[in-house]
């Protein structure tokens, strides 16, 4: 229920910014209770931080921003970039490595889009049609499981073989589960859905905790720029 303390939190804590925050939050997470209380609730849960993530990032920039021009031209510039290296756009394995081993680990959407994606797909199992499917023949005198067998003890490990019985025309599916699919997202391990949603917490709270500091750390002339 992280996302409920984070309610209060917002709500009474700073009220230099509540004012803002009060009633899109009161009403988001209103509309949530019935969400919460279903079988989908850990994904809800991380839609809901996902609104304090998003309307934290913008009023941190806002707090430090001469002006309301500049915050207009950063913010955009500031979003696109964490969407950029989230892992969705490009998927990990395809990001340029420079990027890859920083920027990525920290763009708290890459750990939003994570939990969700192992909240819901994790668990389900993959069926795919038969376009979707690799038909070949295995050697003379062996079945599609012996010819396969040394193959899905190494990369092919999450490879679902239809027909290991047969003797020609192999049935193989890239994945038994959504979990063999998440593995090569770089989520390995079915906990790192709610790991992952409790970094977005941290980031929300962060966030927030940002935008009371810099209206602290605002210099005179900057206010008066503003």
């Amino acid at each position: 229920m992280c996302g409920h303390v984070l309610c209060v939190l917002v709500l009474h804590c700073w009220p230099s910014w509540r004012r803002e925050v009060r009633w899109q939050h009161i009403f988001r997470c209103g509309k949530q209770i019935p969400y919460l209380l279903s079988s989908d609730a850990d994904t809800d849960q991380s839609q809901l931080v996902y609104e304090f993530l998003y309307t934290g990032i913008g009023q941190m920039i806002a707090a430090y921003s001469p002006n309301a021009v500049f915050a207009s031209l950063v913010n955009p510039l500031f979003v696109t970039t964490l969407v950029s290296f989230c892992g969705v756009l490009v998927p990990y394995s395809q990001i340029e490595p420079f990027w890859r081993y920083w920027l990525y680990y920290l763009d708290p959407f890459n750990y939003l889009m994570s939990s969700l994606l192992v909240f819901t797909t994790w668990s389900a199992d993959v069926d795919c049609k038969t376009s979707e499917l690799a038909i070949f023949d295995p050697a003379a005198n062996q079945t599609c499981g012996e010819y396969l067998s040394v193959y899905q003890q190494g990369m092919g490990v999450g490879i679902n073989l239809l027909n290991p019985e047969a003797t020609a025309d192999c049935r193989v599916c890239q994945y038994k589960t959504g979990a063999d699919y998440l593995r090569t997202l770089n989520l390995a391990e079915e906990y790192y859905g709610w790991r992952n949603a409790a970094i977005v917490v941290l980031f929300s709270v962060s966030s927030y905790t940002l935008v009371y500091l810099m209206m602290k750390l605002r210099t005179k002339a900057t206010k008066k720029a503003a």
